[in-house]
């Protein structure tokens, strides 16, 4: 993508975006979309432009509308791992288990 480029037009003077170099953020459902393009993108790339993901030119239009619910924020319970002292030992028992009933099998 070539930044110093000439911006391209339609005959009716608006501009043709290149749908090729599109992203996509995820907005906070009680945030205004302004807001948030002027908070979080447009200080990084001032000639963004936010769409939305419709296309009112097909006889039944499709407009794109979700929502991301974020179950580990909302449902995950902290526990803390197994201590590696005990994890070794567990180790060494199964191996000692193991070494024992392979002796077993050879007798």
């Amino acid at each position: 993508m070539d930044k110093e480029a000439e911006i391209q037009r339609d005959r009716k003077g608006n501009i043709i975006y290149d749908t090729e170099t599109k992203d996509t953020e995820i907005v906070p459902y009680k945030e205004d979309i302004e807001t948030y393009m002027a908070r979080e993108v447009l200080p990084y790339v001032p000639d963004a432009k936010a769409f939305w993901e419709e296309n009112l030119k097909k006889a039944k239009p499709v407009i794109k509308t979700g929502a991301e619910i974020p179950f580990t924020r909302y449902f995950y319970k902290y526990e803390e791992p197994t201590p590696s002292e005990e994890l070794e030992k567990q180790f060494l028992d199964l191996e000692e288990e193991v070494s024992t009933r392979v002796a077993e099998l050879f007798q």
